[in-house]
């Protein structure tokens, strides 16, 4: 089955998962869904992602390519949207080309475009699932999870998110611009 695979890219806090969750004929690809499950996992690259976060680093591609290539492979939908990746001009590269090896079609390409302002003030708001780490809006999830703070969303490290995307984005459309079918600014 040929798969399509679609972006979403905007500052931390912008909505990303929120507009993919949205978007109902795509299969929903969170990064950092993927990656809690990994750390859960308890594998070696878990324990990485892990120790990445808890520093405020990226994540290597090397780490991130297979969990989203075996994710795509284990799943039988034929279109996702990704969110949380490319955060980089080198994981852009490395999207391309797991495009390329594997055949899968680049559809669209949405830019959320959110105030800075804006993203402080949900910062502060914002809870996600214990269990599956996404947004929720109350105390328990609709699963029976917790609701808590990702280790991510203190101010510091949402200032050092931040300025690598605002340093990196730019770059990275550039990249991905020709290889996707039509980008939407939203």
């Amino acid at each position: 089955m040929n798969k399509e695979i679609s972006i979403i890219l905007g500052p931390p806090l912008s909505g990303k998962s929120t507009f993919a969750i949205k978007q109902k004929k795509y299969e929903h690809i969170s990064m950092g869904c993927l990656c809690k499950k990994e750390i859960n996992s308890k594998s070696v690259s878990g324990d990485y992602i892990n120790e990445s976060l808890k520093y405020g680093l990226i994540i290597p591609s090397y780490i991130l390519i297979p969990i989203i290539k075996n994710y795509l492979e284990s799943t039988n939908y034929s279109s996702y949207l990704i969110d949380g990746f490319p955060k980089s001009e080198e994981e852009s590269n490395c999207l391309l080309y797991m495009a390329t090896v594997f055949t899968y079609k680049l559809n669209f390409l949405f830019i959320l475009k959110t105030p800075k302002d804006q993203l402080l003030n949900r910062l502060n708001e914002r809870k996600v699932c214990e269990k599956w780490y996404k947004p929720i809006n109350s105390k328990y999830c609709v699963c029976g999870g917790k609701s808590t703070v990702r280790i991510e969303d203190t101010k510091e490290y949402f200032e050092k998110r931040y300025d690598r995307y605002v340093k990196n984005s730019y770059q990275i459309i550039k990249n991905l611009q020709p290889h996707f079918q039509k980008i939407i600014y939203v």
